[in-house]
């Protein structure tokens, strides 16, 4: 059985599409829609390197508590290291990723909340600069 077709999901066109999503004028912002949100490159080889994971222990192990629980007012063990500075950032403008005075020790749920955070701001500046077309 066939379909009934849709409304394009730009707000403001009216044209008919038939599956859920963009018309052919809008399908840009389909494809752009997650861009920003993509880890950055080399996440995943330099977090997963020895060197990252001895920097990481031995910064919890000195800084055990949840930074961002703490200006707050709570004890909190920390879970995971951060960096306060996005790793490209630091990188880009000649930083060291492993120095201690660009990291923070924070909970998983702090953790989460700034990571919700940034995903929202880049989805925010995305979603603005679709809106213009």
């Amino acid at each position: 059985m066939k379909r009934a077709k849709s409304i394009c999901r730009k707000v403001g066109c009216n044209k008919l599409v038939d599956s859920p999503g963009y018309c052919q004028d809008h399908k840009h912002i389909e494809k752009n829609r997650f861009k920003g949100l993509r880890k950055a490159e080399g996440s995943r080889a330099f977090y997963g390197s020895s060197k990252w994971r001895k920097c990481s222990l031995a910064y919890r192990e000195a800084n055990p508590l949840c930074a961002e629980c703490k200006r707050n007012g709570l004890v909190v063990k920390g879970d995971l290291v951060d960096h306060m500075v996005e790793r490209p950032t630091l990188i880009a403008r000649g930083d060291d990723p492993y120095d201690w005075q660009h990291l923070q020790t924070l909970c998983q749920s702090c953790h989460n909340k700034k990571l919700r955070e940034r995903q929202k701001a880049v989805a925010d500046k995305i979603y603005e600069k679709f809106q213009k077309n």
